[in-house]
């Protein structure tokens, strides 16, 4: 019983931001584009404090913007079977897949011990791993595919927070590499789409991105360099 009090409490804060977002737009804008601004802001708290499963709060738009007048059910629909939501799709397969063949402890345990074993090598190799994974994974699935075992390697507690920082800093810089690499290249690619553009070939972009992932990585291999130095000294 006290959870289901605690769900409709949750769902009925949402209610209550989205209507005061709505009543606050409306001053500003107009009833259309109010609704949309208040019907945002109820999914987002939906989303952030889990009064509805993700997977409900994803579909509702189909329901609520023909209800609010937004766009028709047929417009929004569309957008459920867009090219690049099958993208997103393949992504979340892939990460499946490498979890469940334990591909991501291979590369780890391979790329580990081709660098020295000393912190600044494991630093140095967890953010590769990290980075090379991310090209095919998102961004939070490599994270938290590699986070785990970087928290293994040492008892440190300074030590296990750098290991956690290289691997956040990777799956940023390898999210760069391809077009699946992180949503926002797949936004991008979706955008350009929808706006006529060419589309960039998938081995195009990766020929584009490769030397930024290139110096990115260089440089964060020289910043641990000098953190090395300072923790050296330090201990």
């Amino acid at each position: 019983m006290s959870q289901d009090l605690s769900q409709i409490k949750k769902i009925a804060i949402a209610l209550l931001a989205g209507l005061a977002i709505f009543f606050v737009s409306n001053t500003i804008f107009n009833i259309t584009q109010s609704s949309l601004l208040g019907l945002i802001a109820m999914l987002v708290t939906l989303w952030t404090n889990e009064g509805l499963a993700l997977g409900v709060v994803s579909l509702l738009p189909i329901i609520l913007f023909p209800a609010l007048d937004i766009i028709s059910t047929k417009a929004t629909a569309l957008n459920y079977a867009h090219p690049i939501i099958f993208l997103f799709f393949g992504g979340f397969l892939l990460a499946i897949g490498v979890e469940k063949t334990k591909l991501h402890i291979y590369i780890s345990n391979k790329i580990l011990n081709f660098f020295p074993a000393t912190p600044r090598g494991m630093i140095f190799s967890l953010a590769i791993t990290s980075a090379l994974l991310s090209s095919i994974l998102s961004n939070t699935t490599t994270t938290l595919l590699l986070i785990s075992i970087a928290i293994f390697l040492t008892d440190e507690l300074r030590l296990k927070m750098r290991f956690a920082l290289a691997i956040a800093y990777g799956a940023n810089i390898g999210g760069v590499l391809t077009p699946i690499g992180t949503p926002p290249n797949l936004v991008l690619l979706a955008v350009m789409e929808d706006k006529g553009m060419e589309m960039i070939p998938f081995f195009q972009w990766i020929y584009m991105a490769a030397p930024l992932v290139f110096i990115m990585l260089l440089q964060y291999e020289l910043s641990t360099l000098h953190w090395h130095k300072r923790y050296r000294n330090y201990t």
